[in-house]
């Protein structure tokens, strides 16, 4: 049996931390590996969502020491308003980097294994050769150093991309490596994620009432790249036309922009027309039952939301930022696209598509059709090609 070391970079909920546990599933469930799971961040139990979820045959061990990211994290919240705090953060942050380099790089000499799963493309290029596998989950346009990433690319077995965008931007840069590029979507248990969207006993009883009413759903981490900013304002908008719609505007998810949001619900005067749901473990019972999802992105890596809101029947409306929204709803065939930090513009789609629900159908059954190419099967039998 081969054996892998697959790097993650931590267990909170993110859509590229949701990812990895599911191929550690798929990795798992195939009987083909032995799986050794290095996780670069404990956020303790709290924060460690997915924790639960990495299966029982499955060795994992943490990498940074736990001290540094209690800190880090703490001095992460107070940095905005106090100048000290910002100094103890980048020194912390700094002390995270050095700390992970030195023990990855410990670990992995220690260690017998075939193949490395770099997931997070994180892992210290002395230590990367022809085991190692590289994901990239944005786009290279926000990669400075590419002497480095070339160097690494070099001397990996494969790059795994997950858009087409991304292998022509891929191409572009590393033209001599086109034959190490795959492309690998992010995929999904559909089954599973349209058993859980009619899942109402995983359900607080607090969030019934909620899941009865009207709304318009928006999830993601709440920060700068998401850009909820620009929804709030379209929905103030829509709010204030003459017809005044009665649905409300609910957001699932957590994140550092979080307060500066509750900020501008409250000078727009929307705090009961906005709900903050938190952190949901079951994010699909609320795409289910949403008139229409709404994603707001100035960047994405892939946009796994869309996908999951598709499985779930509901319209997507999302900005065609970089590199993956307007790949997901091919170019508006399955939901809808607008321009990035256009607040009108995408006033102007909530409304159309909230007062006319007959337009949504054709996108809905277009979507229907689309998911299937990012299905968990499809997926499985292109990555177990590559660890052949």
């Amino acid at each position: 049996m081969k054996k892998i070391i697959f790097n993650t970079d931590s267990l909170i909920m993110g859509g590229a931390e949701k990812i990895a546990i599911e191929y550690l599933k798929l990795l798992n469930e195939s009987k083909k590996f032995k799986i050794f799971l290095l996780i670069n961040e404990d956020n303790g139990i709290e924060r460690n969502i997915l924790l639960n979820e990495i299966p029982p045959e499955i060795r994992y061990e943490y990498v940074v020491e736990k001290d540094i990211i209690k800190k880090l994290n703490s001095y992460r919240e107070k940095k905005k308003n106090n100048i000290f705090a910002k100094i103890l953060y980048n020194y912390f942050l700094y002390k995270r980097r050095k700390n992970y380099k030195k023990n990855i790089v410990k670990i992995l000499k220690k260690e017998k294994y075939d193949y490395l799963m770099d997931f997070y493309c994180k892992v210290p290029i002395e230590v990367i050769d022809e085991r190692a596998i590289c994901w990239l989950h944005s786009s290279l346009k926000k990669i400075k150093n590419k002497s480095f990433y070339k160097e690494k690319f070099q001397k990996a077995k494969t790059i795994i991309v997950i858009t087409e965008d991304m292998k022509k931007e891929f191409y572009h840069n590393f033209p001599f490596l086109k034959d190490k590029v795959k492309i690998l979507y992010n995929f999904f248990d559909i089954s599973e994620i349209k058993r859980k969207s009619i899942e109402y006993s995983e359900i607080d009883k607090k969030f019934q009432k909620l899941l009865d009413d009207n709304y318009i759903l928006s999830c993601s981490r709440i920060d700068k790249n998401k850009d909820l900013g620009t929804l709030i304002k379209a929905f103030k908008i829509v709010k204030e036309k003459k017809f005044s719609i009665k649905e409300k505007l609910y957001i699932v998810g957590d994140g550092p922009e979080k307060k500066e949001i509750e900020k501008l619900v409250n000078k727009l005067k929307l705090q009961k027309e906005v709900i903050f749901l938190g952190t949901q473990l079951n994010p699909f019972i609320w795409m289910k039952n949403a008139e229409l999802f709404v994603h707001s992105s100035k960047k994405e890596g892939f946009g796994m939301v869309l996908v999951e809101a598709m499985i779930c029947e509901t319209l997507v409306i999302a900005t065609d930022c970089p590199v993956g929204p307007r790949e997901i709803l091919e170019n508006g065939k399955n939901g809808i696209l607008v321009e990035p930090e256009n607040i009108k513009q995408l006033a102007d789609k909530i409304e159309i598509y909230l007062l006319n629900k007959k337009l949504r159908t054709p996108f809905i059954e277009n979507a229907n059709t689309r998911i299937i190419e990012f299905s968990r099967e499809n997926i499985k039998n292109s990555i177990l090609r590559i660890l052949e």
